[in-house]
Order: C-alpha cells, then sequence, then structure tokens
C-alpha cells in the first residue's frame, strides 16, 4: 500500500482523536451513547487522546510496523465489534453501527498492508 495513502488513515485516526477530545459531546451522540456528567466526557477525552497517539505515532516513527501495529489495532476494534453482536445481541446493528465497523475493517486493511 502506498505511504501517502497510510499515512492519510494515520492523520484520520489522529484527527478523529483530536476532535474527541474537543467536541466528546458530540462523538458520544454519534456513536450513539450518552455521557452522564463529567467522569463520561473526561473518559472520552481520554479514548480520544489513546486515538490521537496512535493515529501520529506512525508519522513520528516513519515505520511501516508502526502503520501495520495500528492497522492491527484497528482489526481488533472490529473483532470486538463482531462480538458486541454476539454477547449483547442483534438489536444493537444500527445503521451507525455497521459504517463504523467498515471503517474499522478498512482502515485495517489499509494500514496493514505492507507498503509498496
Amino acid at each position: 500500500m502506498p505511504l501517502i495513502i497510510k499515512t492519510i488513515f494515520a492523520l484520520l485516526s489522529a484527527v478523529f482523536g483530536l476532535y474527541s477530545i474537543v467536541q466528546p459531546k458530540v462523538v458520544a451522540r454519534a456513536s450513539g451513547f450518552d455521557l452522564l456528567g463529567n467522569v463520561g466526557v473526561a473518559e472520552l477525552r481520554t479514548a480520544g487522546g489513546f486515538f490521537l497517539g496512535i493515529g501520529i505515532a506512525p508519522l513520528i516513527l516513519s515505520d511501516d510496523a508502526a502503520y501495520q501495529m495500528l492497522g492491527i489495532a484497528y482489526f481488533v476494534t472490529f473483532a470486538v465489534r463482531l462480538l458486541s453482536v454476539y454477547l449483547d445481541g442483534q438489536d444493537i446493528i444500527r445503521r451507525d453501527f455497521i459504517i463504523f465497523g467498515l471503517v474499522e475493517l478498512v482502515s485495517g486493511l489499509v494500514l496493514i498492508i505492507p507498503q509498496a
């Protein structure tokens, strides 16, 4: 996979993380959950920090293994999403759930393929 494509996906991960830090309530609403009080807001900001960190790490490290690590993280996230369907019931499957899952799957595929 060309480096420019991988760089775009890593940047998008970092931008999502930054957006989660700045607008946690908007991200929560789009993700289908409620933030109950300041603790919930703080937790979502913290998760945003994680996405920011794993998004910028490949850019700082300039190593294909870092991009692949990000791809593995997306694959694991997708796998847990599928596990959630089994554990939590099929009623959680909605349009946004499917879209987020497809984004995770495509991101994992793009980032795990070695650089061309």
